[in-house]
């Protein structure tokens, strides 16, 4: 746990965004961090189903958006924390909101669907 919050710490020092993953798990994560730019991530877990790869809690986990003039920084992080475990989830682009094949839309619906709940995301999308 100490080591974990060590590599917390030294991400945040040149990290451009960050959410911790908890409550809502890792799509409420990146909905929060959603801008104007959005992202596109390919992402699954062995033994488990799509929406449990999205929604479900990961105790101990968090999200860093890098610029990629940053890759070697991060690499000097995962060097001196060799039992961390670090995965690239995707890339930001601009206008899409995208979770593997599952998920598709632009960042507005998705600030609008987490503002206002997201059995509300089809009125935000029409």
């Amino acid at each position: 746990m100490k080591e974990l919050q060590q590599v917390f710490l030294e991400l945040a020092e040149f990290a451009v965004a960050s959410r911790v993953v908890n409550r809502g798990g890792l799509a409420v994560a990146l909905a929060r961090m959603v801008g104007e730019v959005g992202l596109e991530i390919n992402f699954e877990e062995k033994n488990r189903k799509p929406l449990e790869n999205y929604f479900a809690e990961r105790f101990y986990s968090g999200v860093w958006a890098l610029r990629s003039s940053d890759l070697k920084r991060l690499e000097e992080v995962r060097k001196k924390f060799p039992s961390a475990r670090f995965v690239k989830l995707g890339i930001s682009k601009l206008n899409v909101f995208k979770l593997n094949n599952h998920i598709n839309l632009t960042p507005l619906a998705v600030k609008t669907a987490y503002g206002r709940g997201l059995g509300r995301i089809v009125d935000s999308e029409t």
